[in-house]
Parts: structure tokens; sequence; C-alpha cells
């Protein structure tokens, strides 16, 4: 026969769909943290994962401070690729920093609107990276004299101040515990 094999082709003009979902604006990350996304793209050629100090342009690999570029991410499960990565938050300084997934297909098929930093082939979020503890003291500390009877209420006095380096983090919780021994309680 004149003919040759018939050849196979598949043409996609979709973009690929990226979700960051291990986190969401303005997450406190510390210590390692593991960064998860999906990906919605049945011919996904590679995708990049990446930290940028806040207010910098995504679009400037040379402002990256840690990343994960895949050029040979698994295969999708339906047509969805899951992606994990861990990282040490302790290796950057506390601060802001800009979360961004981005991706592309065998087709090269990604966002038109390149280097904006919207649409569905790439996701930007903001993340605060917070290893400095808060510090605590207790400046002030008065218990009634040794051996002297006490109601059931503490007429005591206990003060302090908590501070936290980074104020945009915020205080969560002050936790204040008194144990007491040798208490003994009396009935009249």
């Amino acid at each position: 026969s004149d003919w040759s094999e018939p050849v196979h082709y598949y043409y996609d003009i979709t973009n690929p769909v990226v979700d960051i979902t291990s986190h969401v604006q303005d997450a406190v990350l510390s210590g390692t943290v593991t960064f998860t996304g999906e990906i919605t793209e049945n011919h996904l050629a590679n995708y990049n994962l990446a930290l940028y100090p806040d207010g910098a342009n995504v679009w400037d690999f040379s402002q990256r401070v840690w990343q994960e570029n895949v050029t040979n991410p698994p295969a999708p499960v339906g047509n969805i690729t899951t992606i994990s990565h861990d990282f040490d938050t302790t290796s950057l300084a506390d601060g802001y920093y800009l979360l961004r997934l981005a991706a592309r297909d065998k087709a090269g098929n990604r966002d038109p609107l390149a280097n904006s930093g919207t649409g569905v082939s790439i996701e930007v979020i903001r993340v605060l990276i917070d290893n400095t503890k808060p510090e605590s003291t207790i400046t002030t500390f008065n218990l009634p004299d040794e051996g002297e009877v006490q109601t059931p209420t503490f007429d005591g006095l206990i003060a302090g101040t908590a501070t936290d380096a980074d104020p945009s983090s915020g205080l969560q919780k002050i936790l204040l515990e008194i144990h007491y021994s040798n208490f003994e309680a009396t009935q009249s």
C-alpha cells in the first residue's frame, strides 16, 4: 500500500490550572513546612514552586530565594497532578514572602497574561515566616508571706509583659500557670 501508518495528535489549547492547597493568604509558617498543590492538566510538562521576598516581581527568577523546578512531573491521577515539597523556613529571615506555583503543559500553554501574576496557570499567595519565639518576663511577683493563712482566693499580685519581635505575627496566647505546693484548706 502507498499509505503510511496514521499519526495521532492531541490538540491542546487549554491552560493548566494550579491551586496551592497547603496554605492560605497570610498563613504563618515556622520550622519545616510542606507545600502542597494540585495542577489540573492531562499533559503537564513542568511546574515551578518558588518563594520570593514580599513585593518582588514573581516573573524575575533572579529574585527567588527558594524553588522547586520540576521538569518531569509525575503522571496525573485522572487529570490532576498532586505536588508536595518540604521546605525549612529557618533558612530565611523572618518576614513576608510570596509563594508562587506556576505550570505549563506540553503544548506550551500557560496564561497569556504571563507577566501579570494572575490567571489559572499561576497562583501567588503571601505567607509570613516567623521562627522567632515571643519573649515573656514576670516583672512583679508578690505572694503572701510564708506561713500566712490564705483564703481560697489568691491575694497576691503577678504582673509581666509578653512581646514578639515580629509584631505582624501577633501573640496568640499567654499562659500563666501557678503550681502551689503544701496548700492546706481549713473549714470553720
